[in-house]
Order: C-alpha cells, then sequence, then structure tokens
C-alpha cells in the first residue's frame, strides 16, 4: 500500500472506501423501501426499486475492484494525487479528512 506523508491510504483510496461505504447503505435501504411499495401495493415501484438495487449492486461490485487494486498496486495513476504537496500540506489534508472535511 502506498503512503503519502503521515496518511495511511491516498485520497483515491479513501475516496473509493467512502463511495463503497455510502452505496452499502443505500442497499440496505432499498429494502424497507420496497417493503414500503409493497405495502402500498405498487408494482411498478417495487420493480424500480428492484432495477435500482441491482444497478447499485453492480457499482459496488465495481467499485470494490477498483479498491482491490488501488490496495494492491497503491495507486491506478500515473502520478501521486497530491505530488506538488508540501508535507505540512498533506498532514493538514490529511487531518481535514479525518474530520469529515474534504479539501483540496
Amino acid at each position: 500500500m502506498q503512503t503519502q506523508g503521515n496518511s495511511a491510504i491516498s485520497n483515491l483510496q479513501f475516496d473509493m472506501v467512502s463511495i463503497l461505504h455510502s452505496k452499502a447503505e443505500g442497499l440496505e435501504a432499498y429494502d424497507k423501501y420496497m417493503k414500503d411499495a409493497q405495502g402500498e401495493n405498487s408494482q411498478p415501484c417495487v420493480e424500480l426499486l428492484q432495477r435500482l438495487k441491482r444497478q447499485d449492486e453492480e457499482a459496488v461490485m465495481e467499485v470494490k475492484q477498483h479498491l482491490t487494486e488501488l490496495l494492491q498496486k497503491g495507486s491506478m495513476g500515473s502520478g501521486s494525487m497530491q505530488s506538488g504537496m508540501s508535507s505540512s500540506q498533506m498532514q493538514s489534508q490529511g487531518s481535514d479528512r479525518s474530520n469529515g472535511r474534504m479539501t483540496q
């Protein structure tokens, strides 16, 4: 795994983990939404939600594949995501990310 500055993972690795987490939460929510649609006897909504859930399941698989590659190779790009940044800038950015804030 490639580390940059004092950060244990790259920005891109963090982003992929965040996307995966969000999508996983969304997949759980679809089941509740489908039950609600079934309770309202709305088959078109049930079918729509089933289709959306399948699409998100496919997206999760794709994100997992990219994340696996990132973790194995350290990076999927030709250069560092943070090249040109000073050590203090990278530390500040890592600190901001750990506090849930995204910086440029």
